[in-house]
């Protein structure tokens, strides 16, 4: 039903402006006293061409906007969630152990038996 609405509206807009008088039309030039008998194009003109354009653009917009659909919805924005820390449970921890972390990573805590990793978390040295 809207669309048949639409179709009439753009129609009825398409026949005003081709109803439109042209502005200017050519004139002899002895209607001006000039002598002559050939023909000089006075104004602008153009009158059918700017009409039949601006119905065109009212036909379009108005068929454009029928054609395209109802309303669009975003998902909501992501929420941020601090990432939980867990904390594995010491092995052994040999000399051995101790001497391997601690020339592997730099930042390597021996309280803890753990390193800062890139992702700036603290993760448990194997």
């Amino acid at each position: 039903m809207r669309l048949i609405k639409s179709l009439a509206a753009a129609l009825a807009v398409t026949v005003a402006a081709i109803a439109i008088p042209a502005g200017a039309q050519a004139q002899p030039y002895w209607n001006h006293g000039y002598g002559g008998g050939y023909y000089h194009h006075h104004g602008w003109g153009g009158g059918y061409a700017a009409g039949a354009g601006i119905a065109g653009f009212a036909a379009g917009t108005i068929i454009g906007s029928q054609l395209a659909g109802g309303p669009v919805y975003a998902a909501p924005a992501p929420v941020y969630a601090a990432p939980t820390v867990v904390y594995q449970s010491a092995p052994s921890r040999s000399p051995a152990w101790y001497s391997y972390c601690s020339s592997r990573y730099r930042s390597f805590d021996p309280a803890s038996g753990t390193f800062l990793g890139y992702d700036g978390l603290r993760h448990f040295c194997q």
